[in-house]
This record gives structure tokens, C-alpha cells and sequence, in this order.
């Protein structure tokens, strides 16, 4: 689980929460990540936009409704399915892992665009 806080100046405007991943760093023998994100406690359903050839990045992005947005910090929280490399690597690192995140972006939907 993760949480952070991210400042939306443009309050009544609809946005786009766009997440970079890694792939690579997560076992395939691991359990499916089922990625959850919320923001301010809402829900979002996140879609794929691009990945490069190689897999090992993906974005992955999401409308944000202005309803739910505010002008103070937005909280906004990822969740997903643990792994340890004790258990799908053998190692003796018996931490509970989920995703990488490289990057977390908010922007304005573009004009002409379907709010969420």
C-alpha cells in the first residue's frame, strides 16, 4: 500500500491521473497485482495506454471527476497484492513486495474530452 498527496491548483476542472509502472520487478510466478487506485477515498478505474516493446514499463491512467477534486492536497492511494521473494524466489527476503511505481501524473482533461 502506498499513499500520497498531490495539489490540484485548477479545482472544478476535470483531470487525468496517469500512473507509470515497472513490470520487471515483479515476479510472473508472483499473484496478479489486482492494482487498486483511489482518490480522496473514491474509486478509479485505471485503463492501459501504452507499454513500450520491451514490457517492462506500462502506463496506465484514469479520469479524475472535478467532484471529488479539491484545491488542498488529494490523497491518493494504490493498492495491490503482495509477493515475497521468500515465497515465489526462494530467498531469504521475506518481505512483502507490490508494484513499482515510476511516476504518478495529474493533468487537465483536454477540451473536447468525455469528463469521468
Amino acid at each position: 500500500k502506498a499513499r500520497l498527496n498531490l495539489y490540484w491548483p485548477s479545482e472544478g476542472h476535470d483531470a487525468r491521473l496517469r500512473l507509470g509502472l515497472s513490470l520487471s520487478c515483479r515476479p510472473t510466478n508472483a499473484p496478479p497485482a489486482n492494482l487498486m487506485v483511489a482518490c480522496n477515498g473514491h474509486p478509479l478505474v485505471l485503463e492501459p495506454v501504452a507499454g513500450p516493446a520491451d514490457g517492462l514499463f506500462a502506463t496506465m491512467e484514469s479520469p479524475v471527476a472535478s467532484a471529488i477534486l479539491t484545491n488542498m492536497p488529494n490523497t491518493i492511494d494504490l493498492s495491490c497484492a503482495p509477493w515475497s521473494p521468500r515465497t515465489t524466489m526462494g530467498s531469504p527476503d521475506d518481505r512483502e513486495l507490490g508494484i513499482m511505481v515510476d511516476r504518478v501524473e495529474m493533468e487537465p482533461l483536454e477540451h473536447g474530452e468525455a469528463p469521468p
